[in-house]
């Protein structure tokens, strides 16, 4: 099976983004600097143990054999650190109540907890930062309780890490917390992709470069399992297309490739953090960049666990969200009719979508049938006839440690099962052959005795007595799509254009001599679009203060001109390593090493229509040396780049007096189409003045003659949030979302109707 483990050691096959395990709610921790809170830094830290980690590699080496599923990363010690009994305890003048605690782990490049007791009540707080707070996971809120109270979360960069909790004087009741699982990283899985060092996985591809199933693509998932290793995974959907979050993976990565006997499956799902789209979005090469590591979940439970097939399918405790893009793949049990010779399946080509080895999501590709066989490894024997084995190599690829539990798909994009092991492999660029096992899904559809043990008691619920299923897109109605201003997967290419003698202090789009202060990419819509996040390129720079990069968004015809929405803080959550020494410089917050994509989710949507501007502001004097790619345009496109700077304001990059080029930043911003933003057109002239005064959070309504009818306020999402009856004149005070969030206003009377913006 392809997998790995850890000592209690960690399987992973990590997805894009190492970021917040479950649904994150924003913010910031109230004391970023813990040493204000402290006179003595043992009274906050607690020190784990040492261990025996040549003994561990050891152990590594002879557990990867051929079963594909965990790749062990961390030693888990158990623990027992309750809020109120470890760490510091005080109360602010306004009666919050502050609970910290340190957790130290000497040489770990990353530590992850998980909180087996999470229950607190609503305005409460929960942070987990490293002690430099370069990668900050949270807010965690009473919106992440659970049945089980348990809450995993993504590893934080480093040996030193803070847990932070705030409760308001007035809380229902007193919050609940316990960490009984530490996870100290000693494999350094936040370098471990790309891996220039390594050519074990050269010839599998990424899944960029597969046009012709992007769809499914999306429902291929990375999981961290729990707290110490890690697997491949595929959201699946039922017949009765109700959006049930399905999970299916290897059932041998939940039990330690079945060297864990009697285990606790739903303790192990309820520990599973699965990433999603965590890929390279570039089909090239050349590119090596880190895939952005922002959308995780946490948490699922078991449906059905079938180990003599090696299935596990599973269900996630939270929905994943719109901005995720999930897609629910489709399913076939139609062994018999696609059965034509004998034990075979014959709907080729087929895919393997999987994330090997830490690594972003890749494929495997065979233009070749499918036989039933018997599967029997040094660890298992499983049922018989039970796997489906590609009758020869694969076309294109391979599968590597960690792909376990991943999708096999056919010629109609429907799931046919998932990789149990094998033993396929690179060389170097090119294929090396080798066999791969794919557990079949039909043979676990009505096995055994148990209707709750089945998988078509959960894959069709109505009983329809289907035999395929079509893939799904819950949010098709309200799709989300990334806007680009220039094709990295043809003739343009990525560039950190500098200038004067030290290339290396001089970026055109970063920190240099001249001390530009602002960069922005300018973006064009026809209709209003919701803007949720944006993704940036940043090449192999150095910065020491992530809190000093600021993101804005502008609108203007002619540059940028008026802010809309709030600044916010750059603040992806991977960090970068040294690779000559191997080593994580955590507290000097450095970003070198490979190039990143990282997504930066909005704290509030922003609807954009027109001309719009994602921009990001740095400081001076500074010890950074932070930059985005820009690209090599084609010599037909507009210049979509602008620089301000103290003297001259906002200009064109086409316009720089040193280094003058026709560019576009490699900004991507994350769009999202609502019908419920089609605003109707004004059936007449303006009906009244429409304005909203911020200050007062009052909505004014002016008309030179009596109206009767009635104003109604939306949100972005469609969400009505005011509704009232006007007649002449009209003051309205409006309990307004979060400051720089947008509303849309209409008006209807019997003159007809007015629809206008403001900005809250």
């Amino acid at each position: 099976m392809k997998t790995f483990f850890t000592l209690s050691i960690i399987l992973i096959l990590f997805p894009l983004a190492m970021v917040d395990a479950q649904i994150s709610h924003g913010g910031n921790p109230l004391f970023p600097k813990p040493s204000l809170l402290r006179a003595n830094a043992s009274d906050l830290f607690i020190e784990m143990p040492d261990f025996n980690l040549d003994s561990l590699l050891q152990d590594d080496l002879l557990n990867e054999g051929n079963m594909r599923g965990a790749f062990r990363f961390a030693n888990k010690f158990h623990t027992e650190i309750r809020k109120g009994e470890a760490g510091q305890n005080f109360t602010l003048n306004d009666g919050t109540k502050i609970w910290q605690v340190g957790i130290r782990s000497k040489g770990a490049f990353s530590i992850n907890v998980l909180f087996s007791e999470y229950h607190i009540p609503q305005g409460a707080k929960l942070f987990v930062y490293s002690l430099s707070t370069a990668h900050i996971l949270g807010a965690f809120t009473h919106e992440n309780n659970s049945d089980d109270q348990i809450l995993p979360l993504s590893p934080v960069m480093g040996e030193e890490i803070i847990i932070e909790y705030s409760e308001p004087a007035d809380a229902d009741f007193e919050g609940r917390l316990s960490i009984t699982e530490v996870n100290h990283d000693y494999k350094d899985i936040f370098k471990y992709e790309p891996q220039f060092d390594s050519p074990k996985g050269e010839c599998i591809p990424d899944i960029a470069c597969l046009k012709e199933a992007r769809d499914i693509s999306r429902s291929a998932v990375l999981l961290i399992i729990n707290g110490n290793s890690g697997c491949s995974g595929t959201l699946l959907n039922n017949t009765s297309g109700d959006g049930t979050p399905y999970l299916l993976t290897a059932a041998h990565c939940l039990n330690g490739s079945f060297s864990v006997k009697n285990p606790d499956y739903n303790k192990v799902a309820g520990s599973i953090i699965a990433f999603f789209n965590y890929e390279k979005s570039i089909c090239n090469t050349k590119y090596q960049f880190k895939g952005s590591q922002e959308m995780s979940l946490a948490g699922t439970s078991v449906a059905s666990i079938i180990e003599p097939i090696d299935i596990a399918l599973l269900k996630f405790k939270e929905t994943p969200p719109d901005y995720f893009r999930p897609y629910y793949a489709g399913w076939t049990i139609d062994y018999d009719k696609a059965s034509q010779t004998g034990n075979t399946l014959r709907n080729y080509p087929y895919t393997n979508i999987h994330h090997p080895a830490f690594g972003m999501k890749k494929f495997a590709y065979s233009n070749d049938y499918l036989g039933l066989i018997s599967l029997s490894l040094d660890v298992y024997t499983f049922m018989p006839n039970s796997h489906w084995h590609i009758n020869r190599e694969w076309t294109q690829g391979a599968t590597l440690g960690g792909s376990s539990g991943s999708g096999l798909f056919d010629n109609n994009n429907l799931l046919v099962g998932g990789l149990t092991g094998g033993n396929s492999e690179c060389n170097g660029t090119e294929e090396a052959g080798g066999a791969d096992f794919f557990f079949a899904l039909f043979r676990g559809w009505d096995y055994g005795d148990d209707p709750k043990n089945k998988l078509k008691t959960y894959l069709d619920p109505l009983n329809t007595r289907a035999i395929s299923c079509k893939g799904m897109d819950p949010y098709a109605a309200e799709p989300f799509g990334k806007l680009s201003n220039a094709d990295y997967n043809n003739t343009e290419t990525l560039e950190n254009t500098s200038f004067g003698n030290d290339a290396n202090k001089n970026y055109l789009f970063g920190h240099n001599s001249l001390e530009t202060e602002e960069f922005a990419e300018e973006f064009y819509t026809d209709k209003p679009l919701i803007l949720s996040g944006a993704y940036f390129f940043c090449p192999k720079v150095v910065y020491a203060n992530l809190s000093e990069v600021t993101i804005k968004v502008y609108k203007g015809d002619n540059g940028p001109g008026e802010q809309i929405g709030n600044s916010q803080q750059f603040k992806p959550v991977y960090k970068e390593y040294y690779r000559d020494s191997g080593t994580f410089y955590e507290k000097i917050k450095r970003m070198s090493g490979y190039a990143t994509e990282s997504f930066v989710k909005l704290d509030e949507d922003i609807v954009v229509e027109g001309k719009f501007y994602i921009a990001y502001q740095i400081t001076y004097p500074s010890d950074n040396s932070f930059s985005v790619f820009n690209a090599k345009l084609d010599p037909r496109k507009k210049n979509t780049a602008w620089l301000r700077d103290k003297k001259r304001g906002w200009f064109e990059a086409s316009n720089h007096p040193i280094k003058p080029i026709k560019t576009s930043l490699a900004i991507q911003p994350l769009l999202q189409y609502s019908p419920k933003l089609r605003i109707e057109k004004n059936t007449s002239e303006d009906i009244a003045l429409i304005s909203y005064d911020r200050k007062n959070k009052v909505l004014k309504i002016a008309s030179g003659e009596e109206l009767s009818g009635k104003i109604q306020i939306f949100s972005t999402t469609g969400v009505l949030i005011f509704e009232s009856a006007v007649d002449r004149q009209n003051d309205f005070n409006i309990n307004s979302p979060k400051m720089g969030s947008i509303g849309i206003v209409r008006l209807q009377t019997g003159k007809g109707s007015q629809t206008s913006k403001i900005l809250f």
